[in-house]
């Protein structure tokens, strides 16, 4: 397509100073006059003489003085047509949800789809080295991972994927995601020297079960493990982000000390997690 668009150059050379003229049977004829001295020329052949398909012959004429004329054909094929370029992923679902969160970040963010059999399909973000790879010999089914290097760490990301066929025609589809790699604000309140007042939690404050409290993203939930019982998880304010739990006798040892690892996850799927240790 691109080389239809700038037009298909022929050169050669005739009598010194004649015309030369190329047809292709369709548009006007490209009449130029070969060189002085030397006979050599060089004419372009615009768009609107080539069609967009199939092949096109190129009737070239030159006349010497006498009226004698000499005819040359050259005959090419046209493909002006892209390849079929597809690309499995929309926006809503690269990475899951459209979202792509540290984890996520790290381990590379996967594009995948189908091209023609055997032809290379190339990924740029902008940023770090372009992904190349080679769509299967057969099925034109690729897949490919975008490494973190050429991720942004925030913000969004442009996804360009190409595929050129053997003419040189370019296929590009674009897909675009956000980047949120930052974990939540998580706060707990307790300090380690705090937790059940005095940073020991005697028989009755176990009875009783331990009480954690702080704040996190609005709406998200909180979970708090021991590495005994059934984690406890609640659901912060809508608004405020203010969370509260009591962490029951069942989930505490009788003896010893205890860690309580409490995680909150955001929106994007990040986790900010904070403990607290109490004897």
């Amino acid at each position: 397509a691109a080389e239809r668009t700038a037009g298909v150059v022929l050169s050669g050379t005739t009598e010194a100073g004649r015309s030369v003229t190329i047809a292709t049977g369709t548009g006007d004829d490209v009449i130029i006059t070969a060189h002085a001295s030397t006979g050599a020329w060089s004419a372009t052949v615009p768009s609107a003489n080539l069609p967009t398909s199939g092949s096109v012959t190129f009737t070239v004429t030159s006349s010497d003085a006498a009226g004698n004329t000499a005819t040359v054909t050259r005959t090419a094929s046209v493909d002006t047509e892209a390849p079929s370029l597809i690309v499995t992923q929309t926006n809503a679902i690269i990475a899951t949800d459209g979202t792509i969160n540290a984890a996520e970040r790290t381990a590379g963010v996967v594009l995948s789809g189908t091209t023609e059999a055997g032809r290379q399909v190339n990924i740029s973000t902008g940023t770090g080295t372009d992904v190349t790879i080679t769509a299967h010999a057969s099925t034109g089914a690729w897949s490919a991972t975008v490494p973190s290097a050429n991720l942004p760490e925030s913000g969004s990301v442009t996804f360009t994927v190409t595929s050129s066929d053997a003419a040189g025609n370019t296929a590009t589809v674009t897909r675009t995601a956000s980047v949120d790699t930052e974990a939540p604000n998580l706060v707990v309140t307790q300090t380690n020297a705090t937790l059940s007042t005095d940073g020991w939690i005697n028989p009755a404050e176990r009875t009783a079960g331990v009480v954690l409290s702080g704040t996190t993203e609005a709406g998200r939930q909180v979970s708090i493990a021991t590495g005994t019982g059934t984690d406890v998880t609640v659901t912060a304010h809508a608004s405020t982000g203010a969370w509260s739990a009591t962490v029951p006798a069942d989930n505490l040892p009788s003896s010893g000390s205890v860690t309580f690892t409490v995680t909150s996850t955001d929106a994007a799927g990040n986790t900010a997690t904070v403990t607290r240790t109490a004897t």
